[in-house]
């Protein structure tokens, strides 16, 4: 897929965070004359902020301020600010917490490793863990097209096999590969630990002291939360700014900012 399809499905909404001056005002107004020749379908609206400051707002299409964008992956990272959120409450010791000693449940596991068992949440949310999965290959066992095909998201996800020879880099970190199911299952964890359906600890912990009031969100059959929400643009913008800043994620979460530091 090309770097303009992907704005134009991912997105939606298309959020720049710069410096406005006048140079970037008519390379702006250069990218709006650009959306409305067609240059870049399906986009619904482009807001920049400036330090926290709204300062340039545009829509396109269809697109209108209190309409809720289909977000996509690009809110796969609400995970890492609820983890965050998580271990300030006390829920979870810290992100170098293993994740599987969450799914006892689910014992025994299929592929049991001490690779699997090593897991962090750090790893999931970093789209570096053991686990066999990537989302760019078509042949990996646990692509997302393949979780899609599973009734229970969380089951099949915990018995994937890992790596045959997976390591970790000097930073303790293994080899980046995208893959939805860490997300979910990351997700799984932080419902377990604040016995909470994680859409509901977001909207409590996340969207309510950021201001952000309407959203929706879609579920698997067996109501697992599939890690995207449908937003404004308005209140996408308070969510970037959020991860723009360390301190007011500390602020928002009133504990660690342990979802920016990794």
């Amino acid at each position: 897929m090309s770097a303009r399809s992907r704005i134009s499905v991912l997105l939606g909404a298309l959020w720049v965070v710069s410096v406005c001056t006048a140079a970037t005002n008519a390379r702006l107004d250069g990218l709006s004359a650009a959306i409305k020749r067609g240059d870049y379908p399906k986009t619904t609206s482009v807001l920049v902020v400036q330090q926290g400051k709204l300062v340039f707002e545009r829509y396109f299409g269809e697109g209108h301020r209190t309409m809720l964008n289909d977000t996509r992956s690009a809110m796969k990272a609400i995970t890492a600010l609820a983890v965050g959120a998580a271990i300030a409450d006390g829920a979870i010791p810290s992100a170098q917490t293993p994740a599987f000693q969450y799914f006892a449940d689910l014992r025994p596991l299929q592929h049991d490793t001490s690779d699997k068992e090593a897991i962090t949440l750090a790893d999931l949310m970093s789209m570096s863990s053991a686990l066999d999965c990537d989302d760019n290959d078509d042949n990996s066992v646990g692509s997302e097209d393949r979780m899609h095909e599973q009734r229970n998201w969380t089951r099949w996800g915990v018995d994937l096999p890992t790596y045959p020879g997976f390591s970790r880099d000097i930073h303790g970190l293994g080899l980046w590969r995208y893959c939805t199911l860490n997300a979910v299952l990351a997700g799984q964890v932080i419902q377990r630990v604040t016995h909470e359906p994680v859409d509901q600890y977001v909207e409590r912990r996340i969207f309510a002291p950021l201001g952000i009031e309407q959203w929706a969100v879609s579920y698997t059959h067996l109501d697992v939360y599939k890690r995207q929400a449908d937003i404004r643009s308005k209140k996408y913008g308070r969510y970037m700014s959020c991860w723009m800043s360390s301190s007011r994620v500390q602020t928002t979460l009133t504990g660690p900012s342990t979802c920016i530091a990794i």
